[in-house]
């Protein structure tokens, strides 16, 4: 739920974001990125060498406030443009021996604060929503549309400020070209879990997940999964 899969990030590589504010709630971002890094070597490697590749993302988004009795809730509405020009297929088409340049889509993120417990301005107590979606050519990609929504309510426990409980829904649908990799059109993902805040350093969040079609494979149970996440800020 931190990231759409229907974008083509590098991995960890050299890269350059610059963003303009037009006005105090509206801003325009461009960013380039090594489109063909790779985690085992370093950036300059990779980014000046052979062809060059380079990822390409532009995006527009205004981060307006709510009024409410107890001061403003803020929020964030986003859209986005990406080109990735490295040539790729999805996996149908890669195993044929095909491939595309060019790769571009779409997507938007948005999160709005809804209620808000307290009127102090620094405090961040209550219940937050998000809704993203995304699109990819189905010719180089095998997600081709994803989205996902959810709410988070952080301080929903007395005394427990900083805790976050949230509850999250995610599909992914496939590429109708690479219809024999995956005999169902898509995969979704149901996700709860309970950030607590230990310490101002030190966070742990179990979560349960259930997954239907895992894999985008009808023959495979839909899968249930325990999972527990540890953060530590140095």
């Amino acid at each position: 739920f931190v990231d759409d899969p229907t974008i083509p990030f590098p991995q960890y590589s050299l890269g350059v974001v610059l963003t303009y504010d037009l006005t105090d709630s509206w801003y325009i971002m461009g960013g380039i990125a090594d489109a063909q890094a790779d985690s085992r070597e370093t950036g300059f490697r990779t980014a000046f060498y052979d062809e060059d590749y380079f990822f390409y993302a532009l995006e527009t988004g205004i981060t307006p406030e709510l009024a409410s009795a107890n001061g403003a809730m803020p929020g964030a509405y986003r859209v986005g443009l990406w080109n990735d020009p490295q040539p790729k297929a999805n996996t149908d088409l890669g195993d044929a021996g095909k491939n595309y340049r060019d790769d571009v889509g779409v997507y938007t993120s948005c999160d709005q604060m809804l209620y808000k417990e307290n009127a102090h301005a620094e405090d961040s107590q209550g219940l937050g929503v998000f809704f993203r979606y995304g699109y990819a050519d189905d010719k180089r990609n095998d997600i081709t549309n994803f989205w996902s929504v959810g709410f988070q309510y952080q301080g929903l426990i007395e005394g427990r400020d900083d805790d976050v409980l949230a509850l999250g829904f995610a599909k992914g649908v496939f590429s109708d070209k690479a219809s024999t990799t995956y005999t169902d059109d898509y995969e979704s993902v149901f996700e709860l879990y309970y950030s607590a805040a230990i310490s101002p350093w030190f966070h742990i969040s179990p979560n349960i997940q259930y997954v239907t079609n895992p894999g985008g494979d009808k023959t495979i149970d839909d899968a249930v999964v325990l999972g527990v996440r540890v953060r530590v800020i140095f």
